[in-house]
């Protein structure tokens, strides 16, 4: 994985990983782990990737883990933690307020990696916008599947060619 990464924050403390791993009560992949240490917040140069759904959907920033920073990886947790599904733990946002996520639920050593989407699930029942009946509220979010594991995440990830430069193509700019 050759990528280059922006915006990043230094890593404050090591021991912060270990904190964010007791309170979660699980243990983060190591390549992960090597990332928060060289790239904490980044961006990386490449941001798009594919889920098993759709496509062009956008990585963004990796969680800030100085934990003394207002809008680290728990406190980002807490905010979506009643809309996730147990052994759901998101590590990167994109601009939209959707996060990648470590899922845990089917392999508790290898996590998969998936994308939650914070808009809700809804239905329309005549001129109504409802949200269906559910017993969970994280089951009214949606989750897509990414890959099978962190570094078949970051070897997907790509660039979208950014077509802006040729839209006035034939036009005089005034």
């Amino acid at each position: 994985m050759d990528t280059t990464w922006k915006f990043v924050k230094p890593l404050k403390d090591k021991s912060s990983i270990l904190l964010v791993e007791k309170e979660w009560g699980i243990k983060l992949p190591e390549i992960f782990i090597e990332l928060v240490i060289n790239y904490n917040s980044g961006v990386p140069e490449n941001t798009a990737f594919n889920t098993e759904f759709s496509t062009g959907k956008s990585s963004g920033e990796l969680l800030n883990f100085n934990l003394d920073s207002k809008d680290n990886v728990l406190a980002e947790y807490k905010n979506i933690e009643d809309k996730l599904p147990p052994d759901i733990f998101p590590f990167a946002a994109d601009p939209g307020g959707n996060y990648i996520c470590f899922d845990y639920r089917m392999n508790k050593e290898n996590p998969q990696i998936v994308f939650w989407n914070h808009e809700e699930r809804f239905i329309i029942e005549g001129d109504q916008i409802v949200n269906p009946d559910v017993e969970n509220e994280f089951d009214l979010h949606i989750i897509e599947p990414v890959s099978n594991d962190l570094e078949g995440f970051l070897n997907k990830l790509y660039t979208i060619k950014n077509d802006e430069d040729n839209d006035f193509e034939g036009f005089e700019l005034l």
